[in-house]
């Protein structure tokens, strides 16, 4: 699925495959941003250049090898949300039925764009956050603002998890992080293609270290759920 618009600005920003880039709203850009969520391409969501094509069809890598600015603007990017195989029923929701990666011209997105480690993707990516799942991110909210005493017991209920390595890529990368809930009965409520976090056993445990790696007491493995007793 390809989409192209053009741009109002005179100023590029260059982008590279492999680059997580995050739209975000800007003043002004309102008909620029309606037609990006026309395209499935929110505001404070990371997307990851999957692949890059210039006006002729040629991959490239980065807009920079184009001289021409007119030939920036149209080179095509083959975008993906980070995370996306777990998002599947919100983007259903959103009224998406094609897969992905959609394809958006570099003139249509670079006014309206930033980096994922850059400061300004803050406020778009929590307002996408609470516009996603407000219950799930009204409950860490209301436990980092709580007194002590009750932020102890939500623990019981709900933790943040980083992403040691790159066992889950792409679906989960090096260093992103998890707000996992632990609420009652997770083993009933437990589905194909869940995503969830155990304790290693004995066996598990002694493969993972006999291979140099080092695991603690407390430490979790993440996985996706693709089978089930029955």
């Amino acid at each position: 699925k390809a989409a192209t618009a053009s741009s109002s600005s005179s100023s590029f920003r260059e982008f590279r495959v492999g680059e997580v880039i995050v739209p975000k709203d800007m003043r002004g850009m309102e008909t620029q941003i309606n037609y990006l969520e026309q395209q499935f391409i929110y505001p404070g969501i990371d997307y990851r250049i999957m692949t890059m094509t210039d006006g002729e069809g040629n991959e490239i890598f980065s807009t920079e090898s184009l001289s021409d600015p007119r030939q920036k603007k149209q080179a095509l990017l083959a975008l993906r949300p980070c995370g996306w195989k777990l998002q599947t029923q919100l983007w259903k929701n959103y009224g998406m039925n094609t897969d992905w990666p959609v394809q958006i011209s570099a003139g249509a997105i670079s006014d309206v764009v930033t980096t994922r480690f850059n400061t300004d993707s803050a406020i778009p990516r929590i307002v996408s956050a609470f516009r996603r799942d407000w219950k799930t991110y009204t409950l860490a909210l209301a436990v980092a603002l709580t007194p002590i005493p009750a932020s102890l017991l939500a623990r019981n209920f709900v933790s943040f998890y980083v992403i040691p390595s790159a066992s889950m890529e792409p679906t989960l990368l090096k260093g992103d992080v998890l707000l996992v809930e632990k609420f009652p009965r997770v083993y009933e409520r437990t589905t194909y293609g869940d995503v969830v976090l155990f304790k290693p056993p004995p066996t598990l445990r002694d493969i993972v270290t006999s291979n140099g790696s080092q695991l603690s007491s407390t430490s979790l493995f993440v996985k996706r759920v693709v089978g089930l007793p029955g």
